[in-house]
């Protein structure tokens, strides 16, 4: 009577009404769901049609047969407003039967996005990574630590997840990045030096590796207390770019450390001549003076002040510094204006007046009567 009314009579609504007195009677006879199926198709009845493909499902035997009826409803529920949730159900039900079906992995991780529920999200993510490529299996593993790190606020897991991300590709830039990052801030200095030094290798052009090997010369120095490791980052930063003063500083700084202190002096003078940084300038000179006056040059400690003073004329540490070599030294018409300027700032009485008088003793030796009368007024004071 059901396929009279569907066939001969064009009387579908009959017909729906006689297949589901049916299916009352053999709710899982599949000739009857699969005839019916055709006909709310044709109605339009969406809701009762999708019910249906699901009644199907859960009466074929045939596994291939029902996954492709689940795989038919999520679609279907997708495209239905306030559909997602039973389309989620539906890829759920298909893996079951099909545990390794990518589009419902990827469907799931959809869901799981929009609904920001990240351990869900994590976990569909880690079953289509053992599916994937080694390259697709790093991007995977790079998204996992992603989301450990800025939404699970789990940076140990991120760490775990960038990790076998490197595993299935070495040279993996993102994930490279991260666990410099992530090791440098938890305290691995050892692991975050590796792979700041594995990028710099890896980057096509050396200046993106510039500042890669600076990074690792840093915590090797300051994190590990790796100086030799430190000086061999430091330079190869200025094999790249000689010209480079943040690597001649570092260097100079571990030759200072080292007891080392003409090395580091020539690398702070040479580090003026490629900055246009006028403080920096000044403090490159005074500071290589001081390591000169260390090992008793004189001469250059004193050369090097006046030319810190020549940048800067009212630069305190290099006039007082200088002003005693000067002193000893006898080069009285080079001590006035220093002297001139110190006596202007303000000190301990007990020092002021040693300026003073030995501003007065310079310039009458130096052929400046009138200077020398001033400091011997003021040093009488």
């Amino acid at each position: 009577a059901a396929e009279l009314c569907t066939g001969k009579l064009d009387d579908r609504a009959g017909a729906i009404q006689r297949y589901e007195a049916l299916l009352a009677e053999a709710p899982g006879d599949l000739s009857v769901l699969r005839a019916i199926d055709l006909l709310y198709e044709a109605e339009g009845r969406q809701v009762e049609y999708l019910e249906n493909l699901e009644r199907q499902a859960d009466a074929t035997d045939d596994l291939h047969e029902r996954a492709a009826l689940y795989r038919r409803l999520a679609l279907l529920w997708e495209d239905e407003r306030g559909g997602a949730l039973r389309a989620e159900q539906c890829w759920q039900t298909l893996l079951t039967i099909e545990p390794d079906a990518e589009d419902a992995l990827r469907a799931l991780e959809r869901s799981y996005r929009a609904g920001r529920r990240f351990p869900a999200l994590v976990e569909a993510l880690r079953r289509r990574a053992k599916l994937a490529s080694l390259p697709m299996r790093a991007e995977i593993y790079c998204e996992i630590g992603s989301i450990h790190e800025h939404e699970l606020g789990d940076r140990d897991q991120a760490i775990e997840a960038h990790l076998l991300a490197e595993q299935a590709e070495p040279t993996h830039e993102p994930s490279l990045i991260a666990l410099a990052r992530l090791f440098d801030e938890t305290g691995a200095w050892h692991s975050a030096v590796d792979r700041l030094v594995k990028r710099a290798k890896l980057v096509p052009q050396p200046t993106e590796a510039l500042p890669l090997y600076l990074r690792a010369g840093e915590r090797a120095g300051a994190r590990l207390d790796d100086s030799a490791q430190a000086e061999t980052w430091f330079a190869r930063a200025l094999e790249i770019d000689a010209t480079n003063v943040p690597a001649r500083i570092q260097l100079a700084a571990l030759h200072k450390r080292a007891g080392a202190p003409l090395r580091a002096a020539k690398l702070l003078v040479e580090a003026v001549e490629h900055t246009t940084n006028h403080l920096e300038r000044t403090q490159f000179f005074v500071e290589a003076a001081q390591l000169y006056e260390r090992v008793d040059d004189e001469v250059r400690a004193t050369e090097l002040y006046l030319l810190a003073l020549e940048l800067d004329p009212e630069h305190v540490v290099a006039a007082a510094q200088v002003a005693d070599l000067l002193w000893r030294q006898g080069r009285w018409g080079d001590l006035v204006p220093v002297l001139e300027m110190l006596t202007r700032r303000d000190a301990e009485a007990d020092v002021q007046l040693e300026r003073l008088l030995r501003l007065a003793r310079a310039a009458r030796s130096a052929e400046q009567p009138d200077k020398a009368a001033r400091a011997w007024a003021r040093a009488a004071d």
